[in-house]
């Protein structure tokens, strides 16, 4: 059945087309169309050609391009924290799930681009930036922070430095100490304060300033 790509209709699957556009090179690579254009400036992936005004790209160049970085990584292996990858698993309850149950059944990402495929990390974040202006929240909110609350509302409700580790994915206790010493401040706080309330007259009389 042919498919229809930005109003065009192509009669050969992507996987036998020697031709391709800009979002189709970019699906090759696995990457937004954005970064994809960061790749060509730079010159990690090939120029298109132009035919009649159209942008077009030889599907041989962009895999031999990207099979040339693939060994080139391989020799030089990326030091990059991101390429280790922690995983966790989070029990999905309450509001979330009645969500998620209503969520149709024939994909595994239930986020996706306008073209059905999963984002990646940078059309996630682009996204994001997106739905912050929409829901008129203030500008420069990020998906990481999403994290951050999480881990505050989680230290905030008792929770231990180990339970919030299982939750967030952090690689030591140390990086979550920050949200537990804040809750715990804040709870120590009202103890204090609330004790002091229940001086007497008598009491403070006998309280040295």
């Amino acid at each position: 059945m042919p498919s229809i790509i930005c109003g065009l209709a192509h009669t050969l699957p992507l996987s036998e087309r020697r031709g391709v556009d800009r979002w189709e090179a970019a699906d090759i690579v696995g990457v937004s169309p954005r970064f994809f254009d960061r790749l060509v400036r730079e010159g990690t992936m090939p120029r298109p050609i132009a035919l009649h005004g159209r942008k077009i790209w030889n599907r041989n160049q962009i895999e031999k391009a990207f099979d040339a970085l693939t060994c080139t990584n391989e020799s030089h292996p990326s030091t990059n924290s991101w390429d280790e990858v922690t995983v966790v698993s989070i029990p999905i309850r309450g509001r979330f799930k009645a969500l998620l149950d209503d969520m149709p059944r024939d994909r595994l990402n239930f986020i996706v681009g306008e073209r059905g495929l999963p984002l990646i990390p940078e059309s996630f974040t682009n996204g994001f930036r997106e739905w912050v202006k929409e829901a008129g929240l203030p500008l420069g909110l990020s998906p990481h922070g999403l994290r951050k609350a999480d881990c505050r509302r989680l230290a905030e409700a008792g929770c231990s430095a180990n339970e919030i580790l299982a939750i967030s994915g952090h690689r030591n206790l140390k990086e979550v100490a920050t949200y537990t010493q804040a809750a715990d401040g804040q709870r120590l706080a009202q103890s204090a304060m609330a004790t002091v309330s229940s001086f007497s007259p008598a009491d403070e009389r006998r309280t040295e300033v």
